[in-house]
């Protein structure tokens, strides 16, 4: 791959342009403006990429129901956007989709929530994943990890997990 380069990652929703090299790591800047270094190895030319049960293209994703806080009258105010990850929230039908085209439909969600809350400059970003097996919370922890300019945590509720991981963007 060289610079110019669109690419996707390999283990992860999204992809970017590749914007410079060095040897193997390639640094991809996505559409939201991040950068960040990936191994050659992590990532795969964009025109590769075929998912053989179902085109995510075509999957008619339902307009979000959900309106983020109102902007702050204040500056006291904690601003707050909230997002519902959960499939019956962003999608009308599942039917032929495989767990792992669900996640990466969830995580595409998320990507939309962050682009949104940074677009209107909110503080606070709510990502509802629910409780569940884990697996959703956990890949969208893997993926905040690597946005270098917000920090994570699970809201708790009593001592325990909540179901909600709340982004501060800074």
């Amino acid at each position: 791959m060289k610079i110019g380069d669109q690419v996707v990652y390999k283990d992860d929703v999204g992809g970017g342009t590749v914007v410079r090299r060095d040897g193997q790591m390639l640094l991809v800047r996505e559409e939201s403006g991040f950068e960040d270094w990936y191994q050659a190895d992590e990532l795969l030319p964009k025109e590769d990429i075929s998912i053989d049960a179902v085109s995510i293209d075509i999957i008619e994703i339902k307009e979000s129901k959900q309106k983020g806080a109102s902007k702050p009258h204040s500056n006291n105010h904690r601003s707050v956007l909230k997002r519902d990850l959960h499939l019956h929230v962003i999608l009308d039908n599942t039917r032929g989709l495989t767990n792992h085209e669900k996640v990466m439909i969830q995580l595409k969600e998320a990507k939309k929530a962050l682009l949104e809350a940074r677009s209107k400059k909110y503080k606070y970003l709510h990502l509802i994943h629910g409780k569940g097996s884990g697996k959703l919370r956990q890949e969208l922890h893997d993926w905040l990890y690597k946005q270098s300019v917000v920090d994570f945590y699970d809201m708790d509720i009593s001592g325990n997990r909540s179901g909600v991981t709340e982004v501060q963007l800074f």
